[in-house]
């Protein structure tokens, strides 16, 4: 029989799925190109949330999905590890030379996503690989199966760069930038777990497409507010 997830461990997820939320529409409204990733983060983790009953053990992916948040909750909220300070600084520049306007519009724009694929890099190789090891692995059918949820998030979280950036091209990076997320969390799965990481099974693929079809809200629980943004 299929253990059903705990009580405290949802609450605690949806507790994080709400944080990082919440700090994506604070850092847009403040035109800190680190709401991309952070939206992207949070919408990952709405997605596990509503999906946890198509994993094989929920709890394991509970924990893990907590750990790794949380660490990157505590580094924007005050308490960053060196990595995490070094890309904070990067994404600090971006913000001061587009205010400054001493970069190309273009890239301007661009910056949420250059910041998140800055930052993704360092709380896949450093967070992620920690959480494995602190925390456990999780087996490797639910860590594979995750790319399908990985993959709806940062859909999200692209779909709001095209609107905040009016560029079509935001779209295609983006999917780039999903690649390498794949490449990087494969990779620490299989340097800490020892084990490769399969692909997304079709069962899994039907289960929350069946789950998406019966439900009437939408994907993102709330809009940004894109005119305070120049």
């Amino acid at each position: 029989m299929q253990p059903t997830a705990d009580s405290d461990l949802i609450l605690r997820n949806l507790a994080v799925e709400h944080k990082l939320l919440e700090r994506a529409e604070t850092f847009y409204r403040q035109s800190d190109p680190r709401w991309f990733f952070s939206l992207a983060h949070g919408m990952i983790t709405q997605q596990i949330n509503r999906h946890i009953a198509a994993f094989v053990h929920p709890n394991a992916l509970l924990r893990l999905n907590t750990h790794f948040a949380e660490t990157y909750l505590r580094a924007i909220e005050g308490t960053p590890h060196c990595e995490w300070v070094s890309v904070f600084r990067r994404c600090d520049a971006m913000s001061s030379r587009g205010a400054q306007r001493e970069v190309q519009r273009g890239e301007a724009r661009l910056a949420p996503l250059i910041a998140g694929r800055l930052m993704a890099k360092v709380h896949i190789s450093v967070d992620l690989r920690s959480a494995l090891r602190e925390v456990g692995c999780i087996p490797p059918a639910d860590f594979g199966n995750m790319l399908a949820l990985m993959d709806r998030g940062i859909s999200a979280g692209l779909e709001r760069l095209r609107e905040h950036s009016g560029y079509r091209v935001a779209g295609v990076l983006g999917r780039l930038v999903v690649l390498d997320v794949q490449a990087w969390r494969n990779a620490a799965y299989r340097s800490v777990c020892q084990t490769s990481v399969p692909g997304v099974s079709k069962a899994f693929r039907q289960c929350i497409q069946e789950r998406l079809d019966t439900e009437t809200a939408s994907l993102i629980p709330y809009e940004l507010d894109t005119h305070d943004t120049p």
